[in-house]
Formats: structure tokens, sequence, C-alpha cells
């Protein structure tokens, strides 16, 4: 039979070494796959945040100008009013077309339409800005 040899077995990769190896392995593999969730996720959450902030921003948009149409409707009807009682070319109605035109220097021109005749005003600052 064989005889025993006292030599030292050589061990290519101690099993600490391997231990070290395996635990790296795996903490990689969790840390890259959690980046990569929390990555999914937080874009998800972003997009909806942003969609839901462009819903908000676009509605408040909408109400200012349904607002601001609601009022210029109001101000160039009592305008209207004021013309008709006064009449076009009385000095109240120049005025009261002018203060009307300064206060809403974002419109040109009012022409207001009746069965007879229309009517014109034009807003001269409006055009030399």
């Amino acid at each position: 039979m064989g005889r025993a040899s006292n030599r030292p077995v050589k061990v290519r990769f101690s099993i600490g070494s391997k231990l070290v190896t395996l635990i790296t392995f795996l903490l990689l593999i969790s840390l890259g796959t959690i980046t990569v969730l929390v990555s999914v996720l937080v874009s998800q959450y972003l997009r909806v945040t942003a969609e839901e902030n462009n819903f908000e921003a676009n509605q408040r948009l909408a109400d200012e100008v349904e607002n601001s149409l609601a009022n210029l409707s109001s101000n160039s009807t009592v305008l209207m009013q004021i013309m008709k009682t006064v009449g076009e070319e009385s000095e109240l109605a120049n005025q009261a077309a002018d203060f009307f035109f300064e206060r809403n220097p974002h419109v040109a021109a009012l022409i207001f339409t009746v069965p007879d005749r229309d009517w014109y005003w034009v807003n001269d600052q409006f055009f030399h800005v």
C-alpha cells in the first residue's frame, strides 16, 4: 500500500478568499438590483408628479383666462351701454372708451354690431407700443 506523505497540500484558493469573493459578488448584485429598482420607481413617481403639476398649472391658467374674458365681456358691455345711452360722438362716450382702453391695454379694438349699424373703437396706444 501507499505511504502517507507529510507534505502540506497546496490549496489554490483558501476558504477565506472564496468567502470574501462570494460575499462581494452577492453584495454587488444586490446593490445593483436595488439601484435599478429605486431608479425605476423614482422616475415613475417624478413622471406622475410632473403630470399632476402640469395639469394644475394648466387648470389655473385656464381659470385665469376664463376670468379675464368674462371681465372683458362685462366691461365691453358696459361701454356699449354707455355709448347707446349718451351717443357715440359725445365727450362722455370718448372718455368712457379711453378709460376702457386704459384699463384693458391688451385690447386692440372693439366692434359692436347692431341691426342698424356697426360701432368701431380702436386702441391707438396698442399700436404705438
